[in-house]
Parts: structure tokens; C-alpha cells; sequence
């Protein structure tokens, strides 16, 4: 039981998403204290991890 779970893990959870994961966490951070700004740093950077 716990083998298949941790393949399905390993399956959706790769090194790009943890990173985009991350930097959603910055933004929300950055837009927290300053009130704006956080789709500013936010869609560059996801956008230079993921291709259209």
C-alpha cells in the first residue's frame, strides 16, 4: 500500500513543480507585505520553468 503511494508521488511531484511551488510561496510572501507585485515576480519566473 504505501509502495503504490509514494510512486504515485513520485509521479506528479517532479524537482520543477517543487521549484514552482516555491516561488508561488515568495510571491505570496512579497504581495503580502507590499500589497501588490507578487504576479510581477511570479509569472516570469514560472513561465522560464514550464514551455508553452
Amino acid at each position: 500500500m504505501l509502495n503504490s503511494i509514494t510512486d504515485l508521488i513520485a509521479i506528479f511531484i517532479d524537482q520543477t513543480l517543487l521549484i514552482a511551488i516555491m516561488i508561488s510561496i515568495f510571491c505570496a510572501i512579497i504581495q503580502g507585505y507590499s500589497g501588490f507585485g507578487g504576479g510581477l515576480i511570479f509569472v516570469p519566473l514560472v513561465a522560464s520553468l514550464y514551455t508553452p
